[in-house]
């Protein structure tokens, strides 16, 4: 009879083992990860020069990841705007889904302002904007 119990043990045992190797789930899928959509606004318009131009971006319906998104502005020809305090980046994630980067108008003239973020593509809304 003692054998017979120990025997009978040996699935259950075995059963507690594999179950908690997957902690106790039966699925096993990681949590997938939606990286989102990165948009800008760019307000005031028009602007003078003087003036300042602050693009706003948005992270929307991203999803299971943790890591901040770093973006980067620039405006095209240089020297037309200006980054205010030298700051030309900013980071979002989906715990901080919005971030500004604000722009001086140093000189009259036109220029683009492009944004870019690692693995997104950001449309922008201000191309050849003129300053006077």
């Amino acid at each position: 009879m003692n054998q017979v119990f120990k025997l009978s043990l040996i699935p259950i045992v075995l059963s507690c083992v594999l179950v908690s190797c997957n902690n106790g789930s039966k699925d096993s899928d990681p949590t997938p990860i939606v990286k989102g959509t990165i948009s800008a606004i760019y307000l005031p318009t028009p602007v003078v020069v003087n003036g300042n131009v602050t693009a706003t971006y948005l992270l929307t319906g991203g999803s299971g990841f943790s890591n901040s998104i770093l973006v980067t502005a620039s405006s095209n020809p240089n020297g037309v705007l200006t980054p205010l305090n030298d700051v030309n980046t900013c980071g979002l994630s989906i715990l901080q889904p919005t971030c500004t980067i604000t722009f001086k108008a140093s000189t009259p003239g036109s220029t683009t302002i492009t944004s870019t973020a690692p693995d997104y593509n950001i449309n922008s809304s201000f191309t050849n904007q003129s300053f006077y």
